[in-house]
């Protein structure tokens, strides 16, 4: 209990030390974790190049909606990490994520939808011609259906979609 207020007691100087243009984030799990990031605002104005307290640079992306996201990379189980933003542009991450028209496109995964009816009609890992979604089944992966009643033989599937790409990567897509 003694160890937990005095952890308490340290985190509370602690972000009493910093402003809204730092970031402190804190990992209360015991293993060490990789999250995405949504910086507060007087941060992102500062710029789009993150990095640590350390003075280690973090995968960062603008957002269309002028947001600024990072990617806090292995923060210590039972600890807390500093970042802030600062002029410069951002840096993307090594392995990155990209949408185009669509598809999502990353080093471990391809995603195709079906532009009419918004299912997933490919999934191949990049190098292999194996598709993953059987094309022959009457229910395709990520299929919308709506029952109105009990009976499962009037689902009717959803009507013509629109795709459209929010963010388009490297880092958010």
């Amino acid at each position: 209990a003694e160890q937990a207020e005095a952890l308490l007691k340290q985190g509370a100087m602690d972000q009493d030390k910093t402003d809204q243009k730092t970031v402190v984030l804190w990992n209360t799990t015991q293993w060490t974790r990789t999250e995405l990031v949504k910086a507060t605002p007087a941060m992102a104005k500062q710029g789009t190049l993150v990095k640590s307290a350390e003075n280690v640079v973090m995968p960062s992306q603008r957002l269309k909606n002028g947001d600024l996201v990072f990617l806090a990379q292995d923060v210590p189980g039972l600890a807390a990490r500093s970042y802030e933003a600062f002029q410069g542009d951002a840096v993307p991450p090594e392995q990155g994520v990209r949408a185009e028209g669509n598809q999502l496109i990353s080093s471990e995964l391809i995603v195709t939808l079906d532009e009419e009816t918004g299912t997933i009609k490919e999934l191949r890992i990049p190098g292999d011609d194996h598709n993953f979604v059987d094309t022959q089944a009457p229910v395709r992966v990520n299929d919308y259906r709506y029952l109105k009643g009990t009976n499962p033989a009037d689902a009717l599937p959803n009507g013509k979609v629109t795709i459209t790409a929010g963010e388009t990567g490297p880092l958010v897509a």
